[in-house]
Protein backbone atom coordinates (compact mmCIF):
# COMPACT_ATOMS: atom_id res chain seq x y z
CA UNK A 1 0.00 0.00 0.00
CA UNK A 2 2.86 2.15 0.94
CA UNK A 3 4.95 1.64 -2.50
CA UNK A 4 1.26 2.38 -4.29
CA UNK A 5 1.04 5.37 -2.07
CA UNK A 6 4.03 6.98 -3.01
CA UNK A 7 3.71 5.92 -7.02
CA UNK A 8 -0.06 7.94 -6.43
CA UNK A 9 1.62 10.52 -5.08
CA UNK A 10 4.80 11.15 -6.74
CA UNK A 11 3.10 11.26 -9.91
CA UNK A 12 -0.22 13.44 -9.40
CA UNK A 13 -2.31 10.24 -10.26
CA UNK A 14 -6.12 9.90 -9.84
CA UNK A 15 -8.77 8.30 -9.49
CA UNK A 16 -11.14 7.64 -13.33
CA UNK A 17 -14.34 7.51 -13.62
CA UNK A 18 -16.19 4.69 -15.28
CA UNK A 19 -18.21 4.99 -17.93
CA UNK A 20 -19.06 4.55 -21.71
CA UNK A 21 -16.62 6.64 -22.82
CA UNK A 22 -13.41 8.39 -22.88
CA UNK A 23 -12.95 11.82 -21.51
CA UNK A 24 -9.53 13.27 -20.35
CA UNK A 25 -8.59 16.27 -18.77
CA UNK A 26 -5.43 17.44 -18.17
CA UNK A 27 -3.82 14.28 -18.81
CA UNK A 28 -0.17 13.86 -18.78
CA UNK A 29 2.45 11.42 -19.76
CA UNK A 30 3.65 9.22 -16.84
CA UNK A 31 7.73 9.88 -18.22
CA UNK A 32 6.40 14.10 -18.03
CA UNK A 33 5.12 13.60 -14.74
CA UNK A 34 8.15 14.01 -12.90
CA UNK A 35 10.02 16.71 -15.15
CA UNK A 36 6.39 18.80 -14.34
CA UNK A 37 7.22 18.25 -10.94
CA UNK A 38 10.55 19.77 -10.82
CA UNK A 39 9.22 22.93 -11.98
CA UNK A 40 12.18 23.51 -13.97
CA UNK A 41 10.46 23.48 -17.98
CA UNK A 42 6.74 23.92 -18.59
CA UNK A 43 4.63 21.01 -19.52
CA UNK A 44 1.66 21.24 -20.96
CA UNK A 45 -1.35 18.89 -20.01
CA UNK A 46 -3.81 17.79 -22.58
CA UNK A 47 -7.44 16.97 -22.86
CA UNK A 48 -9.05 14.60 -25.38
CA UNK A 49 -12.10 12.27 -25.65
CA UNK A 50 -14.23 9.65 -27.39
CA UNK A 51 -17.63 9.18 -26.98
CA UNK A 52 -20.65 6.23 -28.28
CA UNK A 53 -21.35 8.44 -30.89
CA UNK A 54 -17.75 9.34 -31.93
CA UNK A 55 -15.88 6.22 -31.53
CA UNK A 56 -12.83 6.17 -33.37
CA UNK A 57 -10.94 9.55 -35.03
CA UNK A 58 -8.18 9.87 -37.22
CA UNK A 59 -5.12 12.50 -34.89
CA UNK A 60 -2.96 14.54 -37.58
CA UNK A 61 -1.11 17.34 -37.17
CA UNK A 62 2.87 18.34 -36.77
CA UNK A 63 5.93 16.59 -36.91
CA UNK A 64 7.14 15.67 -33.22
CA UNK A 65 4.09 18.10 -32.23
CA UNK A 66 3.22 15.68 -29.85
CA UNK A 67 0.80 13.09 -31.33
CA UNK A 68 2.75 9.72 -30.39
CA UNK A 69 2.97 10.80 -26.73
CA UNK A 70 -1.10 11.20 -26.51
CA UNK A 71 -1.68 7.97 -27.99
CA UNK A 72 0.67 6.80 -25.39
CA UNK A 73 -0.97 8.72 -22.58
CA UNK A 74 -4.08 7.37 -23.41
CA UNK A 75 -2.82 4.02 -23.31
CA UNK A 76 -1.12 4.40 -19.80
CA UNK A 77 -4.61 5.70 -18.93
CA UNK A 78 -6.50 3.01 -20.04
CA UNK A 79 -4.06 -0.04 -19.05
CA UNK A 80 -3.91 1.76 -15.16
CA UNK A 81 -7.50 2.50 -15.23
CA UNK A 82 -7.97 -1.51 -16.25
CA UNK A 83 -6.25 -2.84 -13.30
CA UNK A 84 -8.03 -0.04 -10.48
CA UNK A 85 -5.15 2.24 -9.92
CA UNK A 86 -5.34 6.04 -10.29
CA UNK A 87 -4.09 7.39 -13.98
CA UNK A 88 -2.21 10.13 -14.71
CA UNK A 89 -4.89 13.12 -15.02
CA UNK A 90 -6.73 15.64 -13.23
CA UNK A 91 -9.80 13.38 -14.35
CA UNK A 92 -11.26 10.89 -16.46
CA UNK A 93 -13.76 9.15 -17.57
CA UNK A 94 -12.51 5.62 -19.37
CA UNK A 95 -14.62 2.46 -20.20
CA UNK A 96 -13.75 -0.83 -18.89
CA UNK A 97 -12.83 -2.95 -21.88
CA UNK A 98 -12.26 -6.52 -22.57
CA UNK A 99 -8.94 -5.53 -24.73
CA UNK A 100 -6.50 -3.10 -25.16
CA UNK A 101 -4.24 -3.00 -28.07
CA UNK A 102 -1.78 -0.52 -29.23
CA UNK A 103 0.11 -0.41 -32.71
CA UNK A 104 3.43 1.61 -33.10
CA UNK A 105 5.11 3.18 -36.07
CA UNK A 106 6.45 0.79 -38.10
CA UNK A 107 8.83 1.27 -41.32
CA UNK A 108 7.96 -0.60 -44.45
CA UNK A 109 7.23 -4.41 -44.10
CA UNK A 110 8.01 -6.94 -46.40
CA UNK A 111 6.39 -9.26 -47.86
CA UNK A 112 6.06 -12.01 -45.36
CA UNK A 113 5.92 -9.04 -41.94
CA UNK A 114 3.00 -7.46 -44.36
CA UNK A 115 0.71 -10.71 -44.21
CA UNK A 116 2.60 -11.90 -40.39
CA UNK A 117 1.01 -7.79 -39.33
CA UNK A 118 -2.21 -8.92 -40.87
CA UNK A 119 -2.64 -12.39 -39.56
CA UNK A 120 -2.10 -10.45 -35.80
CA UNK A 121 -4.41 -7.27 -37.18
CA UNK A 122 -7.39 -8.56 -38.64
CA UNK A 123 -8.76 -11.13 -36.09
CA UNK A 124 -8.11 -8.28 -33.25
CA UNK A 125 -10.40 -6.52 -35.39
CA UNK A 126 -13.00 -8.69 -36.26
CA UNK A 127 -13.59 -10.08 -32.94
CA UNK A 128 -16.71 -9.28 -31.02
CA UNK A 129 -14.87 -8.25 -27.99
CA UNK A 130 -14.79 -4.25 -26.79
CA UNK A 131 -11.73 -3.30 -27.34
CA UNK A 132 -9.66 0.17 -27.41
CA UNK A 133 -7.32 0.13 -30.04
CA UNK A 134 -4.41 2.76 -30.75
CA UNK A 135 -2.85 2.60 -34.12
CA UNK A 136 0.63 5.14 -34.89
CA UNK A 137 1.30 5.58 -38.30
CA UNK A 138 0.68 2.27 -39.95
CA UNK A 139 0.95 3.69 -43.71
CA UNK A 140 4.08 2.11 -43.41
CA UNK A 141 2.71 -1.41 -43.53
CA UNK A 142 2.57 -1.59 -47.23
CA UNK A 143 2.19 0.91 -49.87
CA UNK A 144 -0.05 3.79 -49.74
CA UNK A 145 -3.21 3.05 -51.33
CA UNK A 146 -3.44 -0.29 -50.28
CA UNK A 147 -2.72 0.95 -46.77
CA UNK A 148 -5.55 3.65 -46.96
CA UNK A 149 -8.00 0.78 -48.38
CA UNK A 150 -6.89 -1.55 -45.66
CA UNK A 151 -6.95 1.06 -42.96
CA UNK A 152 -10.03 2.59 -44.38
CA UNK A 153 -12.10 -0.81 -43.70
CA UNK A 154 -10.98 -0.98 -40.16
CA UNK A 155 -12.61 1.96 -39.46
CA UNK A 156 -16.05 0.92 -40.64
CA UNK A 157 -16.10 -2.03 -38.62
CA UNK A 158 -14.86 0.03 -35.55
CA UNK A 159 -17.33 2.27 -36.28
CA UNK A 160 -20.14 0.06 -36.35
CA UNK A 161 -18.77 -1.87 -32.55
CA UNK A 162 -18.62 -0.58 -29.25
CA UNK A 163 -15.12 -0.28 -29.18
CA UNK A 164 -13.02 2.60 -29.38
CA UNK A 165 -9.63 3.71 -31.59
CA UNK A 166 -7.40 6.45 -32.67
CA UNK A 167 -5.63 6.42 -35.97
CA UNK A 168 -2.40 8.59 -35.56
CA UNK A 169 -1.93 9.07 -39.73
CA UNK A 170 -0.55 11.80 -42.40
CA UNK A 171 -2.90 10.68 -44.91
CA UNK A 172 -6.17 11.75 -43.45
CA UNK A 173 -7.51 13.16 -46.94
CA UNK A 174 -6.97 9.99 -48.25
CA UNK A 175 -8.60 8.52 -45.50
CA UNK A 176 -11.59 10.95 -45.83
CA UNK A 177 -12.49 9.48 -49.46
CA UNK A 178 -13.51 6.05 -48.41
CA UNK A 179 -14.72 6.99 -45.11
CA UNK A 180 -16.64 9.33 -43.18
CA UNK A 181 -14.75 9.57 -39.82
CA UNK A 182 -13.82 12.66 -36.87
CA UNK A 183 -10.15 14.24 -37.91
CA UNK A 184 -8.68 16.15 -34.85
CA UNK A 185 -5.39 18.07 -34.94
CA UNK A 186 -2.54 18.86 -32.90
CA UNK A 187 -1.14 22.25 -34.56
CA UNK A 188 1.86 24.18 -34.95
CA UNK A 189 2.34 27.25 -35.40
CA UNK A 190 5.84 28.57 -35.54
CA UNK A 191 9.35 28.70 -33.94
CA UNK A 192 9.96 30.52 -30.80
CA UNK A 193 13.41 31.88 -30.11
CA UNK A 194 15.19 28.73 -29.47
CA UNK A 195 13.89 27.39 -32.18
CA UNK A 196 11.15 24.69 -30.16
CA UNK A 197 7.92 24.25 -32.15
CA UNK A 198 5.55 26.79 -30.81
CA UNK A 199 2.17 24.33 -30.39
CA UNK A 200 -0.98 23.44 -28.52
CA UNK A 201 -0.63 19.85 -27.49
CA UNK A 202 -4.70 19.95 -26.76
CA UNK A 203 -5.69 18.43 -30.36
CA UNK A 204 -8.27 20.65 -31.92
CA UNK A 205 -11.65 18.63 -32.49
CA UNK A 206 -12.84 18.17 -36.33
CA UNK A 207 -9.29 20.07 -37.57
CA UNK A 208 -7.11 18.45 -40.13
CA UNK A 209 -3.98 20.11 -38.76
CA UNK A 210 -0.75 19.87 -41.61
CA UNK A 211 2.12 17.82 -40.35
CA UNK A 212 4.65 21.06 -41.21
CA UNK A 213 7.85 19.40 -41.83
CA UNK A 214 9.27 22.86 -43.29
CA UNK A 215 9.61 23.95 -38.57
CA UNK A 216 11.22 20.70 -38.36
CA UNK A 217 13.67 21.48 -41.49
CA UNK A 218 14.25 25.25 -40.47
CA UNK A 219 14.89 24.26 -36.83
CA UNK A 220 17.70 21.91 -38.63
CA UNK A 221 18.86 24.25 -40.67
CA UNK A 222 19.62 26.58 -37.76
CA UNK A 223 21.04 24.18 -35.63
CA UNK A 224 23.74 22.57 -38.39
CA UNK A 225 27.12 23.39 -39.67
CA UNK A 226 27.33 24.97 -42.33
CA UNK A 227 28.33 22.24 -44.83
CA UNK A 228 24.37 20.94 -43.41
CA UNK A 229 23.00 24.38 -43.69
CA UNK A 230 23.83 24.24 -47.17
CA UNK A 231 21.80 21.27 -47.62
CA UNK A 232 18.73 22.15 -45.47
CA UNK A 233 18.61 25.90 -47.18
CA UNK A 234 18.13 23.80 -50.75
CA UNK A 235 15.37 21.72 -49.02
CA UNK A 236 13.74 24.79 -47.58
CA UNK A 237 13.32 26.84 -50.70
CA UNK A 238 11.27 24.53 -52.07
CA UNK A 239 8.20 24.81 -49.42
Amino acid sequence: EYALGSFAYIYDLNRPEFANEYDLHQALHLNLCLRERTGIEEIQRVDYRLNEEENIALLTGANSGGKTTLLETISQIAILGQMGLPVPAKSAKIKLLDEIYHFSKKRSLDAGAFESFLNVFMPIVTSDSEKLVLLDELEGITELEAAVKIISSFIEMIEESNSFAIIVTHMANELMKYTDIRVDGIEATGLDENYNLIVDRTPKMHYLAKSTPELIIKRMYNNSPPELKRVYGKILEKF
